[in-house]
């Protein structure tokens, strides 16, 4: 064990530097102490932190210098901490429970969204077949029908040789690829074409041009900052105020009472059983928190947007254990049936950017007022690319994004030696 003050100047933003191997598990139980540590309202009762143990490979099943597959199963034995303490609170105490993460499963996690199988054929093989398009609707409507607007998400280079840049296709990659001069319509009949036509365009731009650009445009991208220039800049100050993970009061909302958990019913014990979700989310990290509330118990009801793409494949992943149902809030009538639902459910969560739900009756304060005309509270989650506030906090983006902001993505590059400071994904 080896894990000392970080060496200022050595590639990567954490809190500690390793000089030498330390296993998987054991580091994952370091990072987990210093998460509960930061994170409001989390319990720092050593006698529930000690039910907490790890196991899996000494090896982290993702290679690279991101510690993801420690961070993900911190979250994990977090999430399964406060299982242990709601089902406490439920009457079903257990001084013998433990919460045991794997750590190698939790790496792969990460990949568990394209791991589905119905009757032994896997989602690739049932999109390959035509399958898939019998058994969902087609949310995708060709974001990614041609090599182009495939590859308009990706690392770029720019005029400046030690600065890349992410562009995304948010799913509507013609706007993306014309901002930055590249016609949509160009015949080109491969991935690596494509992505070698559109570096012939970004590598023309500036880093800062192409922010601006996307800026202008309402359009996602990020420079590829270094840990360093990202900590250093006004969004990142703004984003390391808060916590990894962060629990608020409302103290401006109306007063409502503590309000009981329901009675578990004796053939379903888990934590969650009988509390109601509705969750209003896109693509992959908002949905996650609703598949994961699914899997603890919660009846959750996923909103889908008719009018909004999305991805196919993710469809059977992350609504398993869900009810789904189409709304487009466009419409009144949409509109009150989402506002009927959420004044019977325990928790909203919403995905969308921020002043983005306010426009619709459905922001935080409106929630709040909902919840307390009734007589009892709500757990409201947002979940954002850049956080509550600061600059950027207004601003569209995807998990790629947040990489290459933050830093990750160059960090990535480094550690395999690249040239020019390319970064990685």
């Amino acid at each position: 064990m080896s894990q000392e003050p970080r060496v200022p100047d050595v590639y990567g933003p954490g809190t500690h530097t390793d000089r030498t191997f330390v296993p998987v598990p054991q580091d994952t139980q370091r990072i987990f102490r210093l998460i509960a540590s930061q994170t409001p309202g989390f319990t720092q009762d050593e006698s529930i932190l000690s039910k907490v143990t790890f196991t899996g490979d000494e090896f982290p099943v993702i290679s690279g210098p991101i510690k993801a597959v420690s961070v993900a199963a911190a979250l994990h034995a977090m999430a399964g901490v406060v299982a242990d303490e709601i089902l406490t609170l439920r009457g079903v105490e257990d001084s013998d429970r433990k919460v045991t993460v794997n750590t190698t499963h939790a790496g792969l996690w990460f990949g568990n969204i394209a791991t589905a199988y119905i009757d032994g054929k896997d989602v690739f093989a049932l999109t390959k077949s035509g399958e898939l398009k019998k058994l969902l609707p087609d949310w995708e409507r060709g974001w990614v029908d041609t090599p182009l607007k495939y590859r308009t998400t990706g690392l770029y280079p720019t005029s400046d040789p030690d600065i890349w840049y992410s562009l995304h296709g948010s799913m509507n990659a013609e706007p993306v690829l014309k901002s930055i001069g590249v016609d949509p319509s160009d015949a080109i009949t491969s991935n690596e074409d494509a992505a070698a036509h559109i570096a012939k365009f970004t590598s023309k731009l500036s880093p800062e041009k192409l922010e601006f650009t996307n800026l202008v445009n309402g359009n996602c991208g990020s420079i590829c900052f270094t840990p360093k220039q990202w900590n250093e800049s006004e969004m990142g100050k703004s984003l390391a105020a808060h916590p990894l993970i962060n629990v608020k009061a409302q103290p401006h909302a109306i007063p409502t009472p503590p309000v009981a958990f329901p009675p578990l019913d004796p053939a379903d014990k888990r934590p969650l059983a009988g509390i109601k979700v509705v969750e209003m989310t896109r693509v992959i990290a908002g949905p996650q928190i609703g598949t994961i509330l699914s899997s603890f118990g919660a009846d959750v009801i996923r909103v889908n947007p008719p009018h909004l793409p999305d991805i196919n494949i993710m469809q059977l992943t992350l609504n398993a254990g869900k009810r789904t149902i189409a709304i487009d809030l466009r419409k009144p009538e949409d509109a009150a049936i989402i506002k009927s639902l959420i004044a019977e459910a325990d928790v909203f969560i919403q995905g969308f950017r921020m002043n983005k739900m306010p426009k619709f009756g459905l922001g935080l304060n409106d929630i709040l007022k909902m919840a307390g005309e009734r007589g009892h509270g709500i757990v409201h989650v947002s979940e954002n690319c850049y956080g509550p506030d600061g600059y950027y906090a207004e601003r569209p983006g995807w998990q790629q994004i947040a990489d290459a902001a933050a830093g990750s993505a160059y960090v990535t590059g480094r550690s395999l030696n690249l040239p020019n400071n390319e970064a990685v994904l």
